[in-house]
């Protein structure tokens, strides 16, 4: 009457219970994914993306790349889940991935699509392209502005006062105050003009040397120039130019 563990009964009750519900067949909600920020900027080539599913189930990560890059990973009981893109001795080049997720539960139902995340990754240094006056340039007009390119777009919080310095050399060496407008060209390069003392009715000194401190990383200081990503000008740069006779 009763079943005994060889009755055929009792064990298939057994594997019902471990396998999944063949009943179950409602998807999942869309994984969130909730770091990094979209447009977010990362300058290590090493992405970890993150978010929320349903516990138990399996999430799928995929970029946009033409051959798509993929990972995978359970969601643990409280609903988190994270993968990482790039490793320390294969980082990803730099670009810009956009990364969504699905999630599968036990029973293989798949969820829908995830919201898109983009991350640009740039791991370039900046670098200074122009200034003008040129370094070294003799008879400068004293009206002149003095206008830097970078490389790339820049971070314009970073440049100030603080990281961009125009001085009169000399035994007491005298800071010029300027006015700072950025912009940016046609090929998204942060373009910065320094004003003399902010104002077209006062001018350089005639026959003065001046010289022109774009600060980077190198002297060890908490003030450089930084990028979008954050990537610090690697060194100072120092450039200087004498200005006209009257």
């Amino acid at each position: 009457f009763g079943g005994t563990s060889g009755d055929p009964g009792c064990s298939s009750a057994t594997d019902d219970s471990e396998s999944p519900d063949p009943s179950d067949t409602t998807a999942p909600e869309a994984p969130v994914i909730s770091s990094p920020a979209n447009n977010s900027y990362n300058n290590s080539g090493i992405v970890t993306i993150s978010g929320m599913a349903e516990a138990g189930s399996t999430v799928r990560v995929v970029d946009d790349a033409v051959t798509p890059n993929a990972k995978t990973t359970q969601v643990a009981a409280d609903g988190s889940w994270s993968v990482t893109f790039g490793t320390s001795s294969a980082r990803l080049a730099d670009a810009s991935y956009t990364y969504t997720a699905t999630a599968t539960d036990a029973a293989g139902n798949t969820s829908g699509v995830s919201g898109p995340v983009t991350v640009i990754v740039d791991k370039t240094l900046p670098t200074v392209v122009e200034v003008n006056p040129f370094n070294g340039q003799q008879g400068v007009p004293l009206g002149t502005n003095v206008t830097v390119t970078f490389s790339e777009e820049m971070d314009e919080s970073t440049l100030n006062d603080s990281t961009v310095k125009l001085v009169k050399p000399g035994r007491k060496p005298a800071s010029i105050p300027v006015t700072l407008t950025k912009s940016t060209d046609g090929s998204d390069k942060t373009v910065l003009t320094l004003d003399p003392f902010g104002s077209t009715r006062q001018t350089l000194a005639a026959s003065t040397a001046y010289q022109l401190t774009i600060e980077g990383a190198s002297d060890g200081d908490e003030n450089a120039v930084k990028d979008l990503a954050g990537n610090e000008l690697a060194r100072d740069e120092v450039t200087s130019f004498t200005t006209a006779k009257k």
